[in-house]
C-alpha cells in the first residue's frame, strides 16, 4: 500500500517520462528490409499504380499513359485473389450440379423426419 505523497510522487514523475516512451531510433533494433514485387505494392489500399511507379522509381516515360490501360491494371491486380476464389467456386458448384439423387430415398434414417420433409426425400 503507498501513501498518498507516494502516490502522487510516482504519477507526477511517469507523466514526465510519458512523452519519452518511444524507443530512440539508435537503440531500436533493425527492422529487417523486405523485398516486395510492384504487384505487391499495388495490391495494398490506398496506393494506385502512379505512387507504386513514383516508389519504384520508374521514370513518367516508361509508365502507362492511357487511363484506360492504367484502370485494368489496377483492376487486375487488385481483385486477382478475389476472380481466382470465384473461378474454384464455379468449378466446385459445376461439379456439385453433376451428382444426381435418386428422386425416392427410401431409408431408415429419414423416418424420424416430419412427414411434410419425408415428401422431399
Amino acid at each position: 500500500v503507498l501513501s498518498k505523497t507516494t502516490y502522487l510522487t510516482r504519477e507526477s514523475s511517469s507523466r514526465k517520462l510519458a512523452p519519452f516512451t518511444r524507443i530512440p531510433s539508435r537503440l531500436a533494433p533493425p527492422i529487417p528490409a523486405k523485398k516486395v514485387s510492384g504487384i505487391e505494392l499495388l495490391q495494398r489500399p490506398g496506393l494506385n499504380y502512379d505512387k507504386v511507379m513514383n516508389i519504384l522509381g520508374i521514370s513518367p516515360e516508361n509508365r502507362l499513359t492511357a487511363s484506360d490501360e492504367i484502370y485494368d491494371v489496377e483492376t487486375e491486380v487488385k481483385y486477382r485473389g478475389y476472380a481466382d476464389r470465384e473461378k474454384e467456386r464455379i468449378i466446385q458448384t459445376a461439379f456439385l450440379e453433376k451428382i444426381r439423387l435418386p428422386l425416392k430415398l427410401n431409408d431408415e434414417r429419414f423416418k424420424i423426419l416430419s412427414e411434410d420433409l419425408q415428401e422431399f426425400c
